[in-house]
């Protein structure tokens, strides 16, 4: 599913955040500048936006016409080498601190685009991607979400490669289990207990016959399996939709124990009034048939 939970209270808490008396400074508007030096390279003028907060570039353009001259052999070290010599621009130390993650062929238009992702300590730095736009030998724009001043950052693990293994192992095993498995196995379970009491009206009829217990009992199990099939209805509803989606695990847990909950309730607040007023989930006198009389051994 494309729209996704998770989304909507993150805009929620955006707007929240953004509301006026929660504490937030003031909306900063990006500014424009121009770079000399760059445009001296490019023989026309360049400009860049400053993103707000961090001070770094987050996006870069050249005048049409008059690309900033990159050397190298291909399209992939004419960026490279143009983002190692402008790094401070953008936030980061080096292009050793850049992964590659696409080069694209020359477009209709003529230009080839470059996707690097920024590392820190070697690990990939989520959303930090810097896209570098070339015309022949020279570089068009850039746009980046390169993070600055990331030295205060830990990244010494605190847990054990084993023990984190365990636990990413038991998560996957209860996101992928739990949202439906709790009321498809409730479901399971109150079936092989009508299963039980079907066949104990066999075993001990009381002052019935067997038969006449054995027939009462199955018209009651056939009123449990119709609602049965509604609970499983539900429940292979959320395994198709909920469990295999991109929330996160403890919220698609969350809704799975909400439903059992919902169903819980049903079973002993509605289930227990009526069994109080008498039903017996058979059908009515008038409905069940006629009997044939016994003779009493």
């Amino acid at each position: 599913m494309s729209f996704k939970l998770s989304a909507v209270f993150a805009c929620l808490g955006s707007l929240i955040l953004a509301a006026p008396g929660s504490g937030q400074a003031p909306h900063q508007t990006p500014r424009t500048i121009d770079l000399p030096s760059l445009s001296r390279s490019a023989g026309a003028q360049v400009r860049a936006t400053i993103a707000p907060g961090s001070g770094t570039v987050s996006f870069l353009r050249t005048t049409p016409g008059a690309p900033i001259p990159a050397h190298g052999a291909t399209a992939e070290e004419r960026a490279r080498r143009f983002l190692d010599q402008q790094a401070g621009l953008f936030g980061f130390r080096s292009a050793d601190e850049l992964e590659t993650l696409r080069v694209s062929a020359v477009d209709v238009v003529g230009m080839e685009h470059v996707r690097f992702r920024q590392t820190y300590r070697g690990i990939p730095v989520a959303g930090g991607e810097i896209g570098v736009h070339l015309r022949g030998d020279g570089v068009v724009a850039v746009h980046s979400r390169a993070l600055a001043d990331l030295s205060g950052v830990p990244t010494t693990p605190t847990v054990g490669a084993d023990a984190a293994r365990v636990r990413a192992n038991t998560a996957l095993f209860l996101g992928l289990i739990l949202p439906h498995g709790l009321l498809e196995l409730t479901a399971v379970f109150v079936a092989a207990a009508i299963g039980l009491r079907l066949f104990w009206s066999w075993v001990e009829p009381g002052e019935r016959t067997r038969l006449d217990s054995f027939a009462r009992e199955g018209r009651t199990a056939a009123a449990v399996a119709l609602g049965l099939v509604a609970v499983l209805l539900v429940s292979g509803f959320i395994e198709g939709f909920v469990t295999p989606s991109g929330l996160p695990t403890w919220s698609r847990i969350g809704i799975g124990i909400v439903v059992e909950s919902l169903f819980l309730a049903y079973v002993f607040v509605v289930g227990r009034s009526a069994v109080r007023d008498g039903a017996t989930g058979d059908v009515l006198a008038r409905d069940a048939g006629d009997t044939a009389p016994v003779s009493a051994a």
